[in-house]
């Protein structure tokens, strides 16, 4: 099967990888933990390392943002990712509403 997706992706100030199990403590101290950014994620904040750790290993590179989180909107296009379009009913953000919201799909293509 071909693969659709770079390794990584590079742009002046970022390098956009997959994560691995090694990175679990840092990004538990970074973010996983934190509710203010995980407030229009798919999870809720992580309780422990180990929690991040379980993340990590079932974690999938998922290019949807909530439609009204207009900065992560604008992250994705800086970096090169085209808006595909609007999903209703999408994905739940917990920290939002136990209801699902809608989300812009993004992708970067080759």
């Amino acid at each position: 099967m071909p693969q659709l997706l770079p390794e990584s992706i590079l742009t002046p100030r970022l390098r956009l990888r997959r994560p691995v199990a090694a990175d679990a403590a840092a990004l538990f101290a970074a973010y996983t933990q934190d509710s203010r950014v995980c407030r229009y994620m798919i999870w809720t904040p992580h309780a422990s390392v180990r929690v991040t750790e379980d993340f990590i290993a079932s974690f999938r590179v998922h290019a949807a943002c909530d439609v009204e989180n207009r900065p992560s909107q604008r992250a994705l296009e800086k970096a090169g990712f085209m808006r595909e379009g609007r999903l209703e009913r999408f994905t739940v953000h917990p920290n939002i509403s136990p209801e699902p919201r809608a989300c812009y799909m993004y992708a970067r293509c080759r």
